[in-house]
């Protein structure tokens, strides 16, 4: 009787953490692409730049949303870094020539530690390029809803080259 009952318990429970590792899985997987997403909004955005600035001379709502997006940067700076970091760190380990049986079973299992403690790294900072991502959304979005700063044209000078001359 309770064979069955757990039985049926681990048959509901399945798919459901099957769901959640695969999940958290794709969104490891896909961090690369979610950095990829990023530089194509910061370039979107780098773009608008010029106009956007003029007017936060005079706009205290335009200078507002410039610094959002110089906030957004910086975290997306220390992100860069931390998975700079970390990569290199997972670069740097290396696994010791061992011979002595249990030293062979304590590396493998401190490998196994380690294997943890990266993945977990990795999905932390998957999910701040996650949210910074969306974070870089809505002030693009922002910028389509209520400023509309005109993008700079390629071959355009700069204004302040223009104003200098």
């Amino acid at each position: 009787m309770v064979d069955a009952t757990i039985n049926m318990v681990v048959k509901r429970l399945t798919p459901i953490i099957e769901k959640r590792v695969r999940d958290e899985v794709n969104l490891v997987l896909n961090s690369a692409k979610e950095a990829g997403s990023l530089v194509s909004k910061l370039k979107m955005i780098q773009q608008l730049l010029d106009d956007a600035e003029r007017k936060g001379v005079t706009d205290p709502q335009v200078k507002a949303w410039l610094g959002k997006i110089e906030d957004a940067a910086y975290e997306m700076d220390e992100a860069l870094d931390e998975w700079d970091m970390k990569i290199h760190e997972l670069e740097m380990e290396g696994f010791e020539d061992v011979s002595d049986f249990w030293e062979k079973v304590s590396s493998f299992i401190q490998s196994l530690c380690l294997c943890f403690e990266h993945v977990i790294d990795r999905r932390r900072i998957a999910l701040k390029i996650k949210e910074l991502n969306g974070r870089l959304e809505s002030i693009a979005k922002e910028n389509e809803d209520e400023f509309k700063f005109l993008p700079k044209l390629s071959g355009e000078k700069d204004q302040d080259s223009q104003d200098f001359k």
